[in-house]
């Protein structure tokens, strides 16, 4: 009986050997999980990190493609009106029978605007910055070529007398002097200012100065 139960208690010591050694085998192989799993936890946070970046850097992109948009709107916008502008001088400069070229320098607003309502429907007040006048009438000009040498010399003259603060009175056959009219019957008084040369002759008559 002693002699079954020292086999049965060595017996149940290698089975107990090998269910230890399968348990700490089980127990690294589980570390090693766990250290895999941290491993994979990190790489999960480092990508959502990523992705929250990808995100930010997506959405500063979809702002600046707007506001170029934006811009690019703008300058077509601007382009267009510029365009438009030049088209309506060269198609009045070239219909338009008789035109006035006017200095606007020490002119109001209001004065402007009192004008171009007096000569409604009989003139096209037309107002507009030198360079872009002259542009054009060079690219008129260079459209004109030599089958329209005498129209092109006739712009390259009006060329030369864009200069300064000036604009375009055109008028229809006949208004003509009513746009000189015009311009005389709105004519106003304006108080002497320093660094200002007076459009017309100034007397001073003679008297005793107080300085």
């Amino acid at each position: 009986a002693l002699d079954d139960c020292a086999t049965k208690r060595a017996a149940l010591t290698k089975q107990l050997e090998k269910v230890t050694k399968k348990r700490v085998k089980a127990e690294g192989k589980l570390a090693k999980c766990a250290k895999e799993r941290a491993k994979l936890q990190k790489d999960l946070a480092q990508c959502g990190k990523d992705r929250a970046k990808a995100e930010s850097d997506l959405a500063k992109c979809a702002e600046e493609r707007a506001k170029l948009e934006a811009e690019l709107e703008q300058i077509l916008a601007k382009l267009e009106k510029k365009n438009a502008y030049m088209a309506k001088l060269v198609s009045l400069v070239e219909d338009t029978p008789q035109t006035l070229i006017v200095e606007i320098d020490h002119v109001g607003s209001l004065q402007m605007q009192k004008i171009r309502l007096a000569l409604r429907k009989k003139c096209t007040v037309l107002m507009g910055k030198n360079t872009m006048i002259r542009t054009a009438l060079r690219k008129r000009i260079e459209e004109l070529g030599e089958e329209g040498q005498a129209q092109a010399e006739g712009l390259a003259a009006l060329l030369k007398a864009v200069n300064g603060n000036m604009g375009f009175i055109f008028c229809m056959e006949g208004q003509l002097e009513l746009a000189r009219e015009v311009l005389a019957e709105h004519k106003v008084p304006a108080m002497a200012k320093a660094g200002v040369l007076a459009p017309v002759d100034v007397h001073l008559p003679d008297r005793k100065s107080v300085v």
